[in-house]
């Protein structure tokens, strides 16, 4: 499985995530019929970390932002689960889905916004952003 997969496995298999979102975890975007809340995440950067014991070769060790969506229709709500995102992410290190080898989690962002309506509901959708580095060992190709 892809280190994406493993992310989703992972945070699904969170017994605090899946209980306010309910499998509801998304990459890039939800479909127009899941039902809110639910989280959405995309990869926004991807950098190899070289070393110079390594010179010449590639690099196992990788640095990746992604971005986390939480989408409710009220504001506590989201608030509250992006607080159970963060106790789940910050700091982790370990095996993601008894998969990928996550050497650490670290929070970098946070930010609150809102959608206005385009149903002529008049009722927003909350969304709040977070950022999350990851860093973590992938396969080496072998020349």
């Amino acid at each position: 499985m892809s280190f994406k997969g493993d992310l989703q496995s992972y945070l699904i298999d969170d017994p605090g995530i899946n209980g306010v979102v309910d499998n509801r975890v998304f990459p890039l975007f939800a479909p127009t019929t899941a039902q809110r809340p639910y989280i959405t995440y995309t990869k926004i950067a991807s950098n190899g970390i070289h070393h110079l014991e390594a010179v010449g070769s590639a690099s196992a060790l990788v640095s990746e932002s992604i971005a986390f969506d939480i989408w409710s229709e009220s504001a506590i709500v989201a608030e509250n689960i992006s607080q159970i995102l963060r106790e789940a992410l910050d700091g982790y290190s370990g095996l993601m889905n008894g998969v990928t080898d996550v050497r650490r989690v670290f929070l970098d962002s946070m930010l609150d916004l809102i959608e206005n309506p385009t149903d002529g509901s008049q009722v927003p959708e909350f969304h709040q952003n977070s950022v999350y580095d990851f860093w973590y060992n992938r396969s080496v190709p072998t020349f």
